[in-house]
C-alpha cells in the first residue's frame, strides 16, 4: 500500500532532525525502503513504481512532494536550494515537544492546526476567489 502523505509527515521531519541539508531524492529513497518494510503498508516495487495515468507523475513521488510542501508551509521545513531542504528552528522545537509515541494521524492533526498553515491555507483560498471572480 502506497502511504498517503499523512502518513509521512512525521517520518520526513524524523529524518531531517539532524539539521543537515538533504535532497529530495534521497528522502524519496529512504522513505521507499522503510515503506518496504513497515507492517502497515508493505509497499511493493509494483507499486513504488505506480503512476498516475493522466499526468504520468509517479504516485509515491508525489505524495513525498506532498507532505514536504504542507511542511514548508508550516514552517517546519525550508528549501535551501533546488531540491534541498533542512529542517527549521520551529520543526526541531516541534520535534523535541512531541512524546515519542505519537502516531501519525495526531501529528497530521497537530499540523492542521498549526497556524502557519492554516494562514498559508487561507490564504490560498482567497487567492483561488479572487481569481474565480475575475474570471466571471
Amino acid at each position: 500500500m502506497i502511504p498517503g502523505y499523512k502518513d509521512m509527515l512525521l517520518k520526513v521531519l524524523r529524518l531531517l532532525e539532524n539539521g543537515s541539508e538533504v535532497k529530495r531524492r534521497d528522502i524519496i529513497e529512504k522513505l521507499a525502503n522503510y515503506y518496504k518494510e513497515h507492517p502497515d503498508f508493505k509497499m511493493s516495487e509494483e507499486e513504488r513504481n505506480k503512476f498516475y495515468t493522466k499526468s504520468g507523475t509517479n504516485i509515491f513521488n508525489f505524495r513525498v512532494g506532498w507532505t514536504i510542501w504542507h511542511l514548508k508551509i508550516s514552517n517546519l521545513l525550508e528549501r535551501v536550494n533546488i531540491g534541498t531542504i533542512k529542517i527549521t528552528e520551529k520543526g526541531k522545537k516541534l520535534l523535541s515537544s512531541i512524546p515519542s509515541i505519537i502516531t501519525d494521524s495526531e501529528f497530521a492533526d497537530l499540523i492542521d492546526k498549526d497556524t502557519d498553515h492554516i494562514e498559508f491555507i487561507k490564504n490560498m483560498e482567497a487567492l483561488r476567489k479572487a481569481r474565480k471572480k475575475r474570471e466571471k
